[in-house]
């Protein structure tokens, strides 16, 4: 570690998104400090630090910021609450707090600020999400807050004359995402083989791996690109065809029973990112396919049912 290593503080650091950015960055010479809500006894990784704070409470972001004096934030927690967060009031809870942390933070003289936002800040049914272009009118509470969120880190941030990014999350996936979501369910019930209901299936969407995503929120710190940019894989498929992709691993197609259960409210037909912004500025393509990552995911997933 030298000197001039960056000082990053990570919120949210033991999610499904946190854990694989942090899995990536304690790789990195730079000096992490991981928020927690509850204690953290034994060392995780190297170079990280952990500490326990309530990030809902304005006064304990404000204490956190003066004790690290972060030169980087990546703002990762949030409500994730499976079937719940949709409507969660606890969304208002974590706007606000938010904002009282991106304040600190660049009152304090950090220099960049990472959040990670989400695809439902969009109006929904667009051919492809542009940042500049496609309109944002989220259908929920959870995309509402977001919006609000990145719009209000935002301006602090050139309040301050500080860099600001704000990545919009399409659909990640990966080993240790939780029950309750699309993939992580089917995958489960195959593996017990037991049956489930599923919606009608022909909703189009964009995945993305988790250590994919990770790869991605750890070259917006280094790059500092500013602004809103789109975090996933551009590639549109149906619900359909990700489901004949796990079931021509597992078998037991006949297992998966599409049209059995009504969509939800906030299910659009089509989520796709434009990832024009990802290519010509970060360079960046995908280390895993979407077969390939559901392929290391069966086998997570596995090992853990058998436990």
């Amino acid at each position: 570690m030298t000197k001039n290593s960056p000082r990053l503080l990570m919120t949210g650091a033991r999610g499904f998104i946190g854990s694989a950015c942090l899995d990536l960055f304690s790789q990195e010479e730079m000096e992490i400090y991981a928020t927690s809500s509850q204690p953290v006894n034994e060392p995780t990784h190297r170079h990280v630090t952990w500490i326990q704070t309530n990030l809902l409470k304005e006064e304990d972001c404000k204490k956190l910021i003066e004790t690290v004096r972060p030169t980087h934030l990546l703002h990762l927690a949030w409500t994730a609450k499976p079937g719940k967060f949709w409507k969660d009031p606890e969304n208002i809870d974590w706007l606000q707090s938010s904002l009282a942390l991106f304040k600190a933070f660049f009152e304090n003289e950090g220099d960049h600020a990472v959040g990670l936002g989400t695809c439902a800040e969009y109006e929904s049914n667009h051919e492809t999400c542009t940042e500049s272009l496609t309109p944002t009118f989220p259908s929920s509470l959870y995309g509402a807050c977001k919006l609000s969120c990145g719009i209000g880190a935002q301006a602090i941030a050139n309040a301050f004359n500080k860099k600001m990014t704000w990545g919009r999350l399409f659909c990640p996936y990966g080993p240790s995402e939780s029950p309750g979501r699309f993939l992580p369910d089917i995958v489960d019930h195959l593996l017990r083989r037991e049956s489930i209901a599923c919606g009608s299936g022909y909703q189009i969407r964009d995945y993305i791996y988790v250590k994919d995503v990770a790869r991605i929120v750890l070259a917006l710190l280094k790059e500092k690109i500013e602004g809103v940019i789109n975090i996933g894989s551009g590639n549109p498929v149906s619900l359909r065809d990700v489901a004949k992709i796990v079931t021509n691993e597992l078998g037991y197609s006949e297992l998966i029973q599409f049209g059995e259960r009504p969509s939800l409210t906030q299910d659009a037909d089509r989520v796709v990112a434009n990832v024009g912004r990802l290519k010509e500025e970060l360079k960046w393509t995908p280390l895993y396919s979407l077969e390939e990552g559901i392929k290391e995911m069966i086998e997570y997933r596995s090992q853990v049912i058998k436990k």
